[in-house]
């Protein structure tokens, strides 16, 4: 029995970091087989569980370094780094309520917390079925938990500062990234979970600290911005049911869709990021040119009156990419948001391109629309057979008869924009005719 960890202590050691964790595991483990002195028993349990300690932060390092140099690993590889780590967690943890070792306790938890928060860090960027290797309502749990306990041990934020946000900014990230998970798996097509998505993303944007002065409030505002997008996108899956049942809930649902949009665009133009803003306002033109129908009328008027001024802050968006020329330097910022952020040139301008053929179409059908607008005689503009009805009529509408109006005298204009913007499309000499068109309808008013 006393022999039992002989042959499994190494000669000679390598270089590599779980060799020698494996020795000095089976080092103590043999040296506690021997020691018959309770003091010394407690301090050779406690290295034993701050070798698990190690483990853990290992499996966690590996996960990381995949993180930044976007290397795949396979999924065989994260269930074992799992289960090992989950092993190693339960080991750790019974060995230090033992010993009755609350530091170290405390840090086995916040360490198996930040090796679940990069695995589903790793998850956003690489699909990985983690709930297939953990439950997940231990995985959620395991998340935040940890954090949460920590910040409750030290009370107010005034009691150390820096420690505090930094533990608050490791919960946040963890709930972050759980909800990112979850909404990547929606966009995926592997799960239909919205309400479980929407109120991770509701509980991640609690924990965005833009209350205090934190050294990670850049990360805080952008997390801040991608949740609003989400839960806009989330939200539009709910608008075509009720467009399609032509339930009373679209306007309401439309109008909060539009909120979300709005504070996402004001967060990311404010961190000027030009690309992120770019998906905001085009989102937004898809979703009034939704309720564009094809038919002349009044209703839709109102709708192309916002898609235009949204195509003004697309004009504003287009000066910052003129200025945001350097790539680089424009990924780096994003900071620690590595799978949210641009990973090269490439990747920058594949996405942008994206952005400016959708644009472009919707430019395209919104012009022909208009064109037909200018075209075509409303009711009021009709002769006018019932005066009363008229009268109503010009009250009830006026804002929006005054809109329409101004496209009365535009036919020809619009007919020289739209016929510009067809025969000059996207192409390899660029977006410059759709940036003229865009500023060309940017100016109606």
């Amino acid at each position: 029995m006393f022999y039992i960890y002989l042959n499994l202590i190494p000669i000679i050691l390598n270089n590599s970091k779980e060799n020698i964790l494996n020795a000095a595991k089976h080092c103590y483990l043999r040296a506690l087989e021997l020691e018959k002195n309770i003091n010394n028993t407690n301090n050779l349990s406690k290295q034993i569980g701050i070798v698990y300690i190690e483990y853990i932060k290992m499996y966690t390092v590996e996960i990381i370094m995949a993180i930044i140099h976007n290397i795949p690993v396979s999924p065989l590889k994260i269930k074992l780094f799992i289960k090992n780590s989950n092993n190693f967690f339960t080991l750790g943890s019974d060995i230090f309520k033992k010993i009755e070792d609350e530091d170290n306790f405390l840090l086995i938890n916040l360490n198996i917390a930040n090796f679940y928060k990069h695995i589903t860090h790793y998850s956003t960027k690489y699909i990985v079925p983690i709930y297939e290797f953990i439950k997940k309502e231990i995985f959620n749990y395991k998340v935040g938990n940890a954090y949460k306990k920590r910040l409750s041990d030290l009370g107010d934020r005034s009691s150390n500062p820096q420690l505090w946000d930094e533990i608050y900014y490791q919960l946040s990230s963890s709930l972050f990234y759980v909800a990112v998970h979850a909404y990547l798996d929606i966009c995926r097509c592997t799960s239909n979970n919205y309400r479980e998505c929407i109120n991770l993303f509701m509980e991640a944007l609690n924990y965005c600290d833009l209350e205090n002065c934190s050294p990670n409030r850049f990360v805080y505002e952008y997390q801040t911005a991608y949740i609003y997008l989400g839960l806009a996108t989330l939200s539009s899956n709910r608008l075509e049911k009720y467009i399609t049942k032509k339930s009373p809930e679209v306007r309401p649902v439309f109008t909060q869709i539009i909120s979300y949009c709005n504070v996402a665009f004001e967060i990311y133009f404010k961190l000027r990021r030009p690309l992120e803003s770019f998906e905001v306002l085009i989102k937004m033109i898809i979703l009034d040119m939704r309720f564009i129908d094809g038919m002349p009328s009044l209703r839709n008027i109102k709708h192309v009156i916002s898609i235009i001024r949204t195509l003004r802050k697309c004009d504003i968006v287009f000066q910052m990419f003129s200025e945001n020329k350097n790539t680089i330097k424009y990924s780096q910022s994003i900071g620690k948001l590595e799978e949210l952020a641009i990973k090269d040139d490439l990747h920058f301008e594949m996405r942008k391109l994206h952005f400016f053929l959708i644009l472009e179409e919707n430019v395209l059908k919104l012009l022909k629309y208009m064109i037909q607008l200018a075209l075509y005689k409303l009711p009021f503009m009709q002769p006018k057979k019932d005066m009363a009805f008229q009268t109503k009529l010009c009250d009830s509408n006026t804002k929006l008869i005054c809109s329409y109006r101004w496209l009365t005298n535009k036919e020809n204009k619009l007919k020289t924009i739209h016929s510009l913007l067809l025969k000059h499309k996207i192409d390899e000499n660029g977006y410059s005719q759709l940036m003229i068109a865009v500023k060309q309808l940017s100016t109606f008013n």
